[in-house]
């Protein structure tokens, strides 16, 4: 789902953040929200929002991350066509607070379309995702702060 933002103030509708005061469950995408619906900090019209595009995030090598990168990062390894996806590094677990979360965490194949998504992941857990049939693929998660973020296959 798409983030937007209200070109009178620039709050960003995220669809993982319940907005109580209006009634809005989480993960209700930006088009499904009623039409006379308004940001909840200016009061502009939903006409007033526009798509954010996502930044992609990719560090350079495993050596030079940041502790930053490290809890954003999903690292993942290949076993026969199992892809097992990390989003934590034992000492540096990314945060599971109400304002800064893993929003979501997809699969790719080669034309760069959605292959699996699991929304709002447990950072705690390992995924399994099945790649059989796929030549290519690509793993990225989302933080709702820290945008986009992918990895290589960690070989061995």
């Amino acid at each position: 789902m798409l983030k937007f933002t209200c070109t009178g103030c620039r709050y960003i509708y995220n669809p993982y953040i319940w907005d109580m005061e209006q009634e809005i469950e989480p993960g209700t995408d930006f088009f499904e929200i009623r039409e006379d619906w308004v940001c909840p900090v200016c009061g502009e019209s939903k006409d007033s929002f526009v798509e954010l595009v996502p930044v992609i995030n990719e560090p350079p090598t495993i050596e030079l991350m940041t502790p930053g990168e490290e809890k954003h990062t999903p690292f993942y390894r290949r076993v026969w066509d199992k892809i097992i996806v990390r989003i934590w590094d034992e000492d540096n677990l990314h945060p599971t607070e109400d304002e800064h979360f893993i929003e979501y965490l997809w699969l790719f194949d080669e034309n760069i379309d959605e292959v699996e998504m699991v929304a709002l992941p447990d950072v705690s857990q390992e995924f399994e995702f099945d790649v059989s049939g796929l030549e290519f693929f690509e793993v990225r998660l989302s933080c709702n702060l820290h945008w986009v973020w992918k990895w290589v296959e960690i070989i061995g």
